[in-house]
């Protein structure tokens, strides 16, 4: 669902994404599309390092907008896997 619908909107329209991540209304919508795919509140698997180093490297500039917006951004978020 994301590659299909946030990623190239991302890409695309940078400014329009910046707009989702504060909208209320986008976020209802994705806790609606959880509830009915059956994800929300699904029992997490842990992730290879591989991938986890692969998705904070994907939204490490997500993680820096909100940030410079002065939103509270885990430290965690930040560290590479090999500084953990």
């Amino acid at each position: 669902m994301y590659r299909s619908t946030v990623r190239p909107l991302r890409r695309h329209f940078p400014q329009a994404y910046r707009w989702l991540l504060g909208s209320t209304a986008a976020r209802q919508a994705k806790l609606a599309l959880l509830r009915l795919l059956g994800k929300a509140g699904a029992k997490s698997e842990a992730l290879s390092p591989e991938m986890e180093a692969r998705l904070q490297k994907e939204f490490a500039p997500t993680y820096a907008y909100l940030r410079d917006l002065g939103f509270e951004v885990y430290a965690e978020a930040l560290e590479a896997p090999s500084d953990r």
